[in-house]
C-alpha cells in the first residue's frame, strides 16, 4: 500500500497505536465526573450557601461544562488533527534517550531542591536536622507548622534569584515525575530510585509546614501520570481483562493515595482550628446537619464530607458574589496571583487588582486572601464572563489535542501538560491554580511553547 501523505502516513500510525475511542475519552469523563460531584454538593451539601439568582449561577457552572466538553469534542471529532512534525524521542533511541533525559531533570531538580525549600518555608538557611524535624512536627501538629511557616512568611522577603532559577527550570523540572512513572519500564534502577526518594522529599517538605496543596498536588501527579502510562500501554495487551486488571490497579492506588491525603488533610484542618468549623463567617451560615448529602453518609465521615464541601463548593458562593459586579478589564493580569504580583512589583501601580472580582467582592466580606472564587471569577476578570464561557471551548480544544499527542506520539512535553492542565481541573470551583504560582505558571507555558515546536495543529 502505497502512502501519499502525510496524514495517510498518520492514519496508518494512528492504526498501529489501536487507541480506542473509550481512552480517547477518558480524561473529559473524569473531569466532567468531577466537577458534577462538585455541583451536587453545592446544591445538595451540607452548606447552604446564600446564592441571590441560583439559577443563573447554575445555569452560568452547567454551561461552563458543557462548553468545555464541547471543545474537547470538536479536537476528538477528527483525530488525525495532531500531526506532522515529531521531534520527539526517536524510537530506535528512545530507552537510551529517556534516561539521558531522566538523568539531565534529576540533577537540575536535586540541585534546586533546598534552594526551592528554602524559598517555599521562608528561612534563610537549612540544616538536615530542622528539616527532618519540621517534618516530625508537620506530623505531629500540622496546625502549629503551618502557622509557623506564615509568621516566618511574613516577615521574610523573597529570593530574586531564586525567583529567576525558578521561572527558568520549572517546565524542565516539572517533567521529572511524571516522565518517570510514564517511562518506568525504559529507565535503570539508579534513576528510578533517585526519583522516588526526591519525590519522598518533595512530598516531606509539603508536610514540614503543614500545607495540603502540595500533598494533593503530588497524589494527583502520580495518579494522572499513572493515567498516561496505562493509556500509551494499551496496545500492549491483547484481551479485556489486561486492560481491565491495569485500570484497576490504577483506581485502587488513585483510592489509596488520595483517602492518606484526605486524612492528612482533616487531620492538618482540626489542627489548625482546633475541630472542624460547622460556622462560616464571611457567608454567616452553619451547616445544614438534615442535609440531603450528609445523611447519606455515616456520621464518622460527617466531618471529611463538610471539609470537604467546604474547600470544593465556596468559591462557587464567590462566584455568585462576582457575577453581581460589572466587568472592568484587568488587562491580562486579573486571572492570576502571580501575574498581579508581578505588575505590581514591576509598575508599583497596587490599583489593577482591585479591577478583578476575587477584590471587587470584598466588600461582601469575602476576602481574596482567605476565601476562594472558581477559576471563573479569576479569569472572568480579564475576559468577562460571557468571554470566560467562550474560553471553556478553546480550554477543552486544546486538552483534547494534548492527549492525542500523549497517546499517538507520546510527547514527552505533552505529558508534562496533561498532567499540569487536569490539576488545573480539579482545581477549577476553587481557583486559577496552575497559573496562580509562579512554577506552575513557568512549567505551563515553557512547556506549552515547546509542545507547539514538536507538533502541528491543523485548525
Amino acid at each position: 500500500m502505497t502512502v501519499n501523505s502525510e496524514n495517510d502516513r498518520f492514519r496508518l500510525y494512528q492504526k498501529s497505536k489501536r487507541v480506542t475511542k473509550s481512552t480517547l475519552w477518558i480524561p473529559m469523563k473524569l473531569v466532567q465526573i468531577y466537577l458534577i460531584i462538585v455541583f451536587i454538593l453545592f446544591v445538595f451539601g451540607p452548606w447552604p450557601w446564600p446564592i441571590g439568582d441560583k439559577i443563573i449561577v447554575n445555569l452560568y457552572l452547567i454551561c461552563s461544562q458543557m462548553l468545555l466538553l464541547f471543545g474537547y469534542y470538536l479536537s476528538m471529532k477528527s483525530r488525525d488533527i495532531v500531526i506532522v512534525r515529531n521531534r520527539n524521542i526517536p524510537k530506535g533511541k528512545k530507552t537510551r534517550d529517556i534516561n539521558k533525559t531522566i538523568k539531565f531533570l534529576l540533577i537540575i531538580s536535586l540541585f534546586l531542591f533546598i534552594p526551592t525549600y528554602m524559598s517555599r518555608v521562608g528561612i534563610s538557611s537549612f540544616s538536615i536536622k530542622a528539616f527532618v524535624d519540621a517534618f516530625i512536627s508537620g506530623l505531629l501538629n500540622p496546625g502549629d507548622q503551618y502557622h509557623y511557616k506564615l509568621s516566618i512568611q511574613n516577615q521574610g522577603s523573597t529570593n530574586a534569584v531564586i525567583l529567576i532559577l525558578t521561572a527558568i527550570t520549572s517546565p524542565l523540572r516539572w517533567l521529572l515525575f511524571p516522565l518517570t512513572i510514564v517511562f518506568w519500564d525504559k529507565i535503570k534502577l539508579k534513576l528510578k530510585i533517585s526519583a522516588v526518594v526526591l519525590m519522598i522529599l518533595e512530598i516531606i517538605s509539603w508536610v514540614s509546614i503543614g500545607t495540603n496543596k502540595g500533598i494533593f498536588d503530588n497524589v494527583f501527579i502520580i495518579a494522572f501520570s499513572l493515567l498516561i502510562k496505562i493509556s500509551i500501554s494499551e496496545k500492549k495487551y491483547n484481551n479485556l481483562l489486561g486492560r481491565s486488571k491495569s485500570k484497576i490497579k490504577l483506581i485502587l492506588f488513585s483510592l489509596a493515595s488520595l483517602s492518606a491525603a484526605l486524612f492528612y488533610f482533616l487531620s492538618a484542618i482540626k489542627s489548625r482550628m482546633g475541630r472542624v468549623n460547622y460556622f462560616n463567617k464571611a457567608a454567616n451560615i452553619y451547616v445544614n446537619e438534615e442535609s440531603l448529602i450528609l445523611k447519606l453518609f455515616p456520621d464518622f465521615l460527617s466531618d471529611i464530607v463538610i471539609v470537604i464541601s467546604s474547600y470544593t463548593t465556596q468559591g462557587y458562593y464567590g462566584l455568585s458574589l462576582a457575577m453581581q459586579e460589572k466587568f472592568t478589564s484587568t488587562f491580562g493580569f486579573g486571572n492570576s496571583w502571580f501575574l498581579l504580583s508581578l505588575y505590581e512589583n514591576i509598575t508599583g501601580d497596587g490599583g489593577l487588582k482591585l479591577n478583578s472580582y476575587p477584590f471587587k467582592i470584598i466588600k461582601y466580606g469575602w476576602d481574596p486572601y482567605i476565601n476562594w472564587h472558581s477559576i471563573y471569577s479569576w479569569l472572568a476578570s480579564d475576559f468577562s464572563f460571557i468571554g470566560t464561557l467562550l474560553l471553556m471551548i478553546i480550554i477543552g480544544y486544546v486538552f483534547g489535542e494534548v492527549w492525542k499527542s500523549v497517546l499517538y506520539k507520546e510527547n514527552i512535553y505533552a505529558i508534562g501538560i496533561f498532567v499540569l492542565m487536569m490539576i488545573m481541573f480539579m482545581y477549577f470551583p476553587a481557583n486559577n491554580q496552575v497559573f496562580s504560582f509562579i512554577h506552575t505558571f513557568t512549567a505551563f507555558w515553557g512547556l506549552f511553547t515547546l509542545w507547539i515546536f514538536t507538533c502541528k495543529i491543523k485548525l
